[in-house]
């Protein structure tokens, strides 16, 4: 049988069902999802609370099972503490929803409630599919995010942002808006491919180098008349 060892105060289920560990309900004391422990399937919303760290190591996946008809939304890993998530080369962390295709809205994505303390302490390495929204914040005002090598793959939203983005060796394929937002956006290597929108934002700054548009029915729409900046280096731009 295979377990994922939590307090008893962790309302969830843990056991082995076809080589995946059941993960559901409330995490009250500092958790790790374990790399022996994976795959997990996430059969239920899952809250992380105050004054709690929940770590992910390198190279798990987390498969989220599609919503049942007695829950009235798609399940969300919703963050009022803090979640570590960096990968590795070759062990990247994985959410991914629990059926083959392209659907974008399996599940509601991962929601970080800062104005209840939630943060994002790591996002490296990590791959993010079927979501409604890859990571989404309760406060429009903090959400900062430091990317490298990560992959966001049929989301409605790729990345969402307020106050500025830095992704290095990203890629952002077949969602709805690859990167949407405001503000300042920093991309280097990365390519948006076959998204509806690549980027759909009102910037304050944008620089991009060595990036790849390619295939997207909207490559860059900018939704400012006027922002302080805007570089483009050694880009490609494919159109379909």
């Amino acid at each position: 049988m295979k377990k994922l060892f939590l307090s008893l105060a962790f309302i969830a289920s843990a056991f082995m069902l076809n080589a995946q560990t059941i993960f559901n309900g409330g995490i009250y004391t500092n958790t790790t999802l374990t790399l022996g422990n994976s795959p997990y399937l996430m059969t239920g919303s899952v809250v992380v609370f105050p004054g709690v760290t929940l770590t992910i190591e390198p190279g798990v996946e987390v498969r989220v099972e599609k919503f049942s008809n007695n829950a009235t939304v798609p399940y969300t890993l919703e963050v009022r503490g803090a979640l570590y998530m960096v990968g590795q080369p070759g062990l990247p962390i994985t959410f991914v929803g629990d059926t083959t295709g392209t659907a974008q809205d399996t599940w509601n994505g991962i929601y970080i409630k800062n104005g209840q303390g939630g943060q994002l302490l790591g996002f490296d390495y990590v791959n993010i599919s079927n979501a409604y929204q890859s990571v989404g914040y309760e406060s429009t005002t903090t959400d900062v995010f430091d990317l490298h090598d990560c992959n966001f793959k049929y989301n409605g939203t790729g990345i969402n942002v307020t106050t500025s983005v830095t992704a290095d060796n990203c890629t952002f394929i077949g969602n709805g808006a690859g990167i949407s937002g405001w503000s300042n956006f920093t991309l280097t290597n990365c390519i948006l491919d076959s998204n509806n929108s690549a980027l759909s934002i009102y910037p304050t700054a944008v620089s991009m180098k060595n990036c790849q548009l390619n295939y997207n029915n909207i490559g860059m729409g900018f939704n400012a008349s006027v922002f302080s900046s805007m570089l483009i280096d050694s880009s490609i731009f494919t159109h379909k």
